[in-house]
C-alpha cells in the first residue's frame, strides 16, 4: 500500500506540467484620467483621485474578465489552451478566459504606484505572449474607461452660449442707442459735474446783480455825471436856481440819469436772461440725470447678463480646448499608467524543478501510505 502511494504521487508529479512565470510591471503617474471635474452653476472644480484608488483602478481593469476575453480573443483560445481545440469556440473561449484569469496575479507593490502583473503557463513563450498582450490591451481598455469624448457635446455648448452673448451683448447696444447711455460710469459723473458749473455761474449772475455794472458807457455816464453835479454846485454859488446857466446843467443831468437808468435796466434785463438761461439749464440736466438714474437697473442687468453670458462662453470654450487635447492624447494612446518592464519568456518553470518534485511527492506518498498502513492496522485490530 505504502508503495502504491508512492508511485501515485510520483506518476501524478511526472506529469503534472511546469508553469513558465511571464512578470511584467506599470507606474501609474498621476494624470488627467484620475482628476474628476465636475461643473455646478457654470463653475468647474476639480477632484484628484488617492493614490490608492488610482492603483485599484488599474487593478481591476487588468483583473477584468473583459479584458481576458480581449486577450484570449486575440491571442486564440486553442493557441493558449490547446486542449480546448476540440471544443465549441463559445465554451472554448469561456473556459480559456477562465483559465487565464485564475493563472493572472495583478497586484500593487506596496509603498509605490507600481503594479506587478504575473502570468503562469505551461509554455514559457506563450506566458510572455499572453501578458505582453494584456498590457498592450490594457491601454486601450484603460482609455475605453476613462476616455470622456466630450468635444462634440461642448462643441454645441459653446455655440449656444456664443449665441446667448451675441444676443445679450445686442440687447445692451440696442438699450444704450435707444435711451442714448453708452458709458454710465463716465456719463453720470460728467452730468454732475456739468450741474455744479451751471450752479457757480448761477451765484456769480446773483453775486453782479447787486454790484454796478461794469459797462464803460455806464461808467462813462456816471463820470460825466458827477461832472455835472459838480458844475452846477459851482454855478448856484454864483447863479440864481432859476437863471439859464443853471436850468441848462439841471436838464444834462436829467439826461444823463435818464441814458444811465436805460443801460442799468438793459444790464438787468441781460442778467434776469441769463440767469433763466442758466436755471433752464439747470433743469435739463438734472431732468437728464434722473432719466439716466432710473436706467441704472436696467443697465445694470443687462450688464450683469452679458458679463454672465461671457463668463458661460469663457468656460465652456476652455472646457472645449481642454476636451479636444485629451481627445488628442487619447488618439495618440498617452495614459497615465508607464510600462516598467515588458514579460519576457522565462528560462525556467517557477517554482521546483521536476526532480525535485518527484523527491517531495515520493516523501508525501510515503507519508500517506506508512499512515493509511497505520489506519488499516488499527481497523483490523479493532
Amino acid at each position: 500500500m505504502t508503495l502504491g502511494a508512492i508511485a501515485i504521487a510520483v506518476v501524478a508529479s511526472w506529469f503534472t506540467p511546469p508553469l513558465y512565470r511571464a512578470q511584467a510591471s506599470l507606474l501609474v503617474v498621476l494624470g488627467r484620467e484620475f482628476i474628476y471635474r465636475a461643473e455646478i452653476d457654470g463653475v468647474e472644480s476639480a477632484t484628484m483621485f488617492r493614490l490608492d484608488e488610482m492603483i485599484n483602478s488599474e487593478i481591476e481593469i487588468l483583473e477584468s474578465r473583459a479584458l481576458a476575453a480581449t486577450v484570449v480573443g486575440e491571442v486564440g483560445a486553442a493557441t493558449l489552451y490547446p486542449k480546448l481545440a476540440d471544443k465549441p469556440a463559445a465554451k472554448a473561449l469561456t473556459s480559456a478566459v477562465g483559465q487565464f484569469r485564475e493563472h493572472l496575479t495583478v497586484q500593487g507593490v506596496p509603498g509605490s504606484s507600481v503594479i506587478e502583473v504575473v502570468f503562469d503557463h505551461a509554455d514559457a513563450e506563450l506566458a510572455a505572449r499572453g501578458l505582453n498582450q494584456l498590457v498592450t490591451l490594457f491601454g486601450d481598455k484603460h482609455l475605453e474607461i476613462f476616455g470622456d469624448p466630450r468635444s462634440k457635446f461642448l462643441e454645441r455648448d459653446v455655440d449656444e452660449f456664443a449665441t446667448a452673448l451675441s444676443a445679450a451683448e445686442q440687447a445692451q447696444s440696442e438699450f444704450a442707442q435707444e435711451h442714448g447711455i453708452f458709458d454710465f460710469e463716465t456719463q453720470l459723473p460728467q452730468l454732475l459735474r456739468q450741474r455744479d458749473l451751471l450752479q457757480v455761474g448761477l451765484r456769480d449772475l446773483a453775486a453782479t446783480a447787486t454790484r454796478r455794472s461794469d459797462d464803460p458807457a455806464a461808467a462813462r455816464t456816471r463820470a460825466e455825471l458827477l461832472r455835472l453835479h459838480l458844475r452846477e454846485r459851482e454855478l448856484l454859488g454864483n447863479y440864481l436856481p432859476k437863471s439859464r446857466q443853471v436850468v441848462s446843467v439841471r436838464r444834462e443831468i436829467e439826461a444823463a440819469e435818464e441814458y444811465l437808468a436805460d443801460l442799468e435796466r438793459v444790464e438787468r434785463q441781460r442778467r434776469e436772461a441769463e440767469t433763466k438761461a442758466v436755471e433752464a439749464q439747470i433743469a435739463v440736466v438734472d431732468t437728464e440725470i434722473k432719466r439716466v438714474t432710473a436706467l441704472v437697473p436696467q443697465l445694470r442687468d443687462l450688464e450683469r447678463r452679458a458679463a454672465a453670458a461671457a463668463t458661460r462662453h469663457e468656460n465652456a470654450s476652455q472646457r472645449l480646448q481642454g476636451a479636444r487635447t485629451a481627445e488628442q492624447l487619447d488618439e495618440e494612446r498617452r495614459i497615465s499608467v508607464r510600462v516598467i518592464d515588458h514579460a519576457e519568456a522565462p528560462s525556467a518553470p517557477a517554482g521546483m524543478s521536476i526532480p525535485k518534485r518527484i523527491a517531495l511527492a515520493g516523501l508525501l506518498g510515503l507519508v500517506l501510505g506508512v499512515a493509511l498502513a497505520f489506519t488499516r492496522e488499527a481497523r483490523q485490530r479493532a
